[in-house]
């Protein structure tokens, strides 16, 4: 898929002196039988070049779960996607992590990776970072589709939900995007 590249839990980076996991592995609850770690990671860029973007505020990441399907043998994934900022706690306060990249590098314990849009983040060039993620990475997945002469479709199904915010406040849509690639 292009630029997007498998990361691991395990990897470690350093930018311009800032050590940090390349991602942390999250939980969500796809299949309704409770709280399961991430299958996979991709990250646009890579760890380093994913870092790299985070800088700015441009860094795009997406967490997959699988679920099973009755019938089917690979079963259907969930994509949880968003733009991210790199971001630290400086006295209690969430920035961003270009203000003050000395003490992000002594500090590497209080970086983040922020969702945009939300506190300690970049909020002008992605001010929705989930909905923001998750419409380029599905783009990546029709390029990649394409590319291989297969076939892609894409159901927009729009869902009713008690808010419309997750983690720092950060807003997104209500809409979930179903995949389909066949070849």
């Amino acid at each position: 898929m292009g630029d997007w590249l498998t990361v691991s839990t395990k990897t470690t980076v350093s930018l311009t002196g800032i050590h940090i996991l390349c991602i942390s592995s999250e939980q969500a609850n796809v299949t309704g039988n409770g709280y399961a770690p991430q299958n996979q990671a991709w990250r646009l860029g890579g760890c380093v070049g994913g870092n790299t973007l985070s800088l700015a505020g441009d860094e795009d990441h997406a967490r997959l779960w699988n679920q099973p399907v009755k019938g089917s043998k690979d079963g259907a994934w969930f994509v949880a996607a968003s733009y991210e900022t790199l971001c630290l706690v400086k006295d209690g306060k969430l920035e961003t992590a270009s203000k003050d990249a000395a003490y992000a590098a002594l500090h590497p314990g209080k970086t983040y990776h922020c969702v945009d849009g939300g506190p300690g983040s970049f909020d002008t060039k992605h001010p929705d970072g989930y909905s923001g993620g998750a419409a380029t990475f599905v783009a990546a997945i029709a390029a990649a589709a394409k590319a291989k002469g297969w076939h892609f479709s894409q159901q927009i199904i729009t869902v009713t939900r008690e808010a419309a915010a997750g983690e720092g406040g950060v807003p997104f849509n209500h809409d979930v995007s179903v995949i389909t690639v066949t070849d």
